[in-house]
């Protein structure tokens, strides 16, 4: 997908916020995954744990898998399957690395405040 392309899918989404567009950001620059990799439909394994890493993150950010899921552009049911694989693989080191994940999207601005102010995602 070019860099067109990937503008393109991350403005067509009504759903896509600043928070995930950031989020996507920080994952693709820790995971080495271009961001549209990740908004797209690769089911390659360092994609595939990159995507799920924004879900989880998401997830304990307060977002519901309905939410989650129209925002990353898929049905709730990948995004409740994606946290589990996650959480499964990973363990506590998984939730390590969702809290500095969380803690990165802090860094760039986007505190828990922004969740109170985006109601009805």
């Amino acid at each position: 997908m070019t860099a067109t392309k990937a503008q393109k899918t991350l403005e067509s989404s009504a759903y896509i916020d600043d928070e995930v567009t950031a989020l996507v950001n920080i994952v693709g620059v820790e995971a080495r995954v271009k961001p549209e990799r990740i908004l797209g439909r690769s089911r390659e394994w360092e994609v595939a744990t990159a995507r799920q890493c924004v879900y989880c993150v998401l997830y304990n950010r307060g977002w519901t898998v309905s939410q989650i899921g129209r925002a990353m552009n898929r049905d709730h049911s990948c995004i409740i399957y994606g946290i589990r694989a996650l959480n499964d693989r990973y363990g506590q080191r998984g939730q390590r690395l969702t809290t500095s994940l969380m803690n990165r999207l802090n860094e760039a601005g986007h505190s828990p405040l922004i969740d109170e102010a985006i109601q009805g995602r």
